[in-house]
């Protein structure tokens, strides 16, 4: 089996390569899928996420459903280094944390608790049938959400976002992962 390291590359590289024409049909399809996903229509505080490295762009959401409230991550310094949430609207200033991600300048009363989100759209290197996301290997996602994981709590849903090429047989479980609701490709919503 390919080991996680070597499986982040491959499928990394994979959806950089996508071509522009392929790209924006896809992330047009996935955002469709999302806003027909009940859970996300009936949602009204949504975590979601500006492209970085080749994900599916869905800056289309936060103008199209302007009754939501849009949080984004942001990446604490080190030595914490934790990830939160932060109100974000189309405008807002932004700054590149230390990976160069774009994130919202944000002040302490900007933040959501993640147990108050109702959804999550979390990015994807890759994923499996099983519903198990692996992400870029910092696992803040798995770390702010590890209240999910022996939970029977229902919100927030975490929706993996990721386009088909980034399916596999298996990720490689670890200890630590925090399983998806659901996963939105542009052809499916795959649900574990």
């Amino acid at each position: 089996m390919e080991s996680r390291h070597d499986l982040r590359g491959r499928l990394r590289a994979e959806r950089r390569s996508l071509a522009a024409g392929r790209r924006r049909r896809a992330e047009a399809a996935i955002v469709a899928r999302i806003r027909r996903l009940s859970r996300y229509v009936r949602a009204s505080t949504v975590a979601a996420y500006l492209p970085f490295d080749g994900e599916p762009d869905l800056s289309a959401l936060f103008d199209a459903d302007p009754d939501k409230r849009f949080f984004l991550p942001v990446i604490g310094h080190p030595p914490d280094g934790s990830m939160r949430f932060a109100a974000f609207q189309t405008g807002d200033r932004l700054q590149r944390n230390r990976f160069g991600i774009h994130q919202p300048i944000a002040g302490p009363t900007t933040y959501i608790n993640p147990k108050s989100i109702d959804v999550v759209l979390a990015p994807m290197v890759g994923f499996d049938d099983s519903g198990r996301r692996l992400g870029m290997g910092g696992g803040y996602y798995d770390r702010c959400f590890e209240f999910m994981r022996d939970s029977t709590r229902v919100r927030p849903d975490l929706v993996g976002i990721a386009f088909e090429c980034q399916r596999v047989a298996d990720v490689g479980a670890a200890e630590w992962d925090v399983p998806m609701s659901v996963v939105i490709t542009e052809k499916h919503a795959y649900l574990p």
